[in-house]
């Protein structure tokens, strides 16, 4: 197989893959809309790890404000058990990091932070951060660690999602075609690497580049 033909044939793979991803996007958002079914009694679900207010800081007068802060920095991790709970907690804040002071206790954008009330806001410093378009504020909770402590609560379901098996059969159809090996190195949901870094012209505008040099170097010589 020549290497035009080769290019062709990944293009044309990129171009199906695309066009499955699509209607992927399609099926989930029309899935979304099909909503919830609100359940007639709880169904007991594992337990939430997170924090909550000393007893003795609940106690002060400050504590509605003490309160708002916590509900307004707090991460809730879900596990089936408390031990799943306590390991999900470690591997979530390992690799979410940038985000919060520390695990379980998140920095507030502008937006969150212009939402605490005025009392709440002065438990809070604004720092900057650099992103992609110059910088942004970002708020750190400046309440001392001890006023926070470790909490386990129950979770209960309280509503199942509407699902249709008719859009759910055809998105593992979809699925399957993109795991197949033709498919599944161009399908971000396999490959999101190479769905960033790949171009199809990227050879021709090599070739392109060695054609313009060998010009520069001929003019070069007949000067």
């Amino acid at each position: 197989m020549s290497r035009t033909t080769k290019r062709e044939v990944i293009v044309q793979r990129i171009k199906t893959v695309n066009l499955l991803e699509k209607e992927l996007h399609k099926i989930h958002k029309a899935q979304a809309e099909l909503g919830y079914l609100e359940l007639e009694k709880p169904v007991r679900d594992g337990w939430i790890k997170t924090f909550k207010l000393r007893d003795d800081i609940l106690r002060s007068k400050r504590s509605k404000v003490f309160q708002e802060v916590l509900e307004s920095v707090i991460q809730e991790i879900w596990g089936r058990e408390k031990r799943y709970a306590d390991k999900r907690w470690k591997e979530f804040f390992s690799k979410h990091n940038r985000n919060f002071q520390r695990p379980g206790i998140r920095r507030l954008n502008e937006k969150q932070f212009c939402k605490l009330s005025t009392k709440a806001q002065k438990c809070f410093i604004k720092r900057k951060r650099k992103t992609y378009g110059g910088y942004k504020n970002i708020y750190s909770c400046i309440l001392p660690r001890y006023y926070f402590i470790i909490s386990y609560r129950r979770a209960y379901i309280t509503k199942r999602r509407i699902i249709s098996p008719i859009l759910e059969s055809r998105e593992q159809e979809i699925m399957e075609i993109l795991a197949n090996p033709n498919y599944r190195s161009y399908s971000v949901y396999y490959n999101y690497n190479y769905r960033l870094n790949y171009n199809p012209n990227k050879s021709d505008r090599r070739k392109i580049k060695v054609l313009l040099a060998k010009i520069k170097e001929c003019k070069t010589e007949w000067k």
